[in-house]
């Protein structure tokens, strides 16, 4: 009985499969084309991004830790007034981080719950190996900015970035240049398949 059950559903299967697959010649040149295609485009996509994006994301926030341990180690010991808004200028003007100082002021760590998990880690693990010191990173973005608080010894420092210091737009173009790509491909796929075939029919109904 179980062998007549499993070649029951083998076959159900296969039924399913053949009413799924294209039925006319044309349909079936087109799936053999286009099948390897796609598996091509899947993978060397998942790769792309898997290990682009993970090395773009962990440079960049290599970089970002690497600017901020440099004002950090500025600060300390905490300068005069004129001295300090002379450092947060240039850091506004050359490396794009808005700083404020709030004397005093102890770092409350709270818990984000956006989901960019990876590119908090890399921050995350960038930042302790630069910086060496606590910190708390707030990954609700407001106006596209992501706000890093680190306590000094006086008092709470609060780095203010834009998010593009941490994303490359690079695998959105890699991404958007293999759509258009393959759909352009594949456009002139379907235009001799069907120029290969139409004789292929004519012959065929001749035969008949």
């Amino acid at each position: 009985m179980k062998i007549l059950g499993t070649l029951y559903w083998t076959e159900k299967a296969k039924n399913r499969i053949k009413n799924i697959l294209p039925q006319t010649l044309f349909g079936r040149a087109l799936l053999i084309i286009v099948t390897p295609l796609i598996l091509m485009q899947a993978i060397s996509t998942f790769v792309f991004f898997d290990r682009h994006w993970d090395t773009m994301t962990r440079r960049l926030a290599h970089t970002l830790a690497g600017d901020i341990a440099f004002i950090v180690d500025s600060l300390t010991p905490l300068p005069k007034q004129l001295d300090r808004n002379q450092i947060f200028l240039k850091a506004d003007d050359i490396l794009h981080i808005r700083l404020t100082y709030s004397p005093q002021e102890i770092l409350v760590k709270k818990k984000s719950f956006q989901q960019w998990d990876r590119v908090r880690k890399s921050l995350q693990d960038a930042l302790k190996e630069r910086v060496r010191r606590p910190f708390s990173i707030d990954t609700v973005k407001k106006n596209r900015r992501i706000e890093i608080k680190v306590q000094l010894p006086e008092g709470l420092l609060n780095v203010n970035v834009h998010e593009k210091r941490l994303y490359s737009s690079t695998p959105y173009i890699f991404l958007m240049w293999m759509i258009g790509s393959s759909l352009v491909l594949f456009a002139i796929a379907i235009i001799f398949m069907r120029n290969q075939i139409r004789p292929i029919r004519r012959l065929a109904i001749a035969a008949r």
